[in-house]
């Protein structure tokens, strides 16, 4: 609440914190910030206690230096901020996945599994990847053929995942 009112009464253009990690705080204090009028981009935080307090807890001058270096820096990046709205876009949930070996198969088969269209790129003409090389799985012996062809045959008959053999990735565009 009293941040609210100190934006208020000064009329605040841009609200720093030094404290505590952002990972934690930095959502609230943003909202309480938006509660207030202020733009919720127009908030800074100064991680001093990760970053001064707990790296630095034997050698309490050079720690105060450093906290006061990192306020600084976060007074200066504050004037760089600029107000900035959200945007909610229309999206697909599709994966794309890079690479057909055992990983990228695993990988695929489970998020198809889950509902969701995958799209599987391997650059050779096979899947398989490394796994096509080996005679045997260590520690288990198991034949490396069998655990090829099994995954294989469920990556291919699974109607959530579409496969790109001999393909390679030209470019990645857009954004979320």
């Amino acid at each position: 609440q009293r941040i609210k009112e100190v934006i208020a009464e000064y009329n605040l253009n841009r609200f720093i914190v030094a404290s505590c990690t952002p990972r934690t705080h930095e959502s609230l204090f943003q909202e309480t910030c938006q509660e207030a009028g202020l733009n919720k981009y127009l908030f800074e935080m100064v991680n001093i206690r990760d970053q001064c307090s707990w790296v630095h807890m034997t050698e309490k001058e050079k720690a105060t230096e450093k906290a006061k270096d990192l306020i600084r820096m976060g007074v200066a990046k504050s004037r760089l901020l600029r107000p900035q709205s959200e945007e909610k876009l229309q999206i697909t949930q599709t994966a794309l996945i890079i690479g057909g070996g055992v990983s990228g198969m695993s990988a695929a088969l489970n998020i198809a599994n889950q509902g969701f269209m995958v799209y599987l790129v391997e650059k050779e003409k096979f899947l398989g990847g490394n796994l096509r090389y080996l005679n045997v799985l260590y520690p288990t012996q198991e034949d490396a053929s069998i655990l090829l062809n099994e995954i294989t045959e469920k990556v291919m008959k699974n109607r959530n995942i579409q496969l790109f053999l001999s393909s390679k990735l030209k470019d990645v565009k857009g954004y979320i």
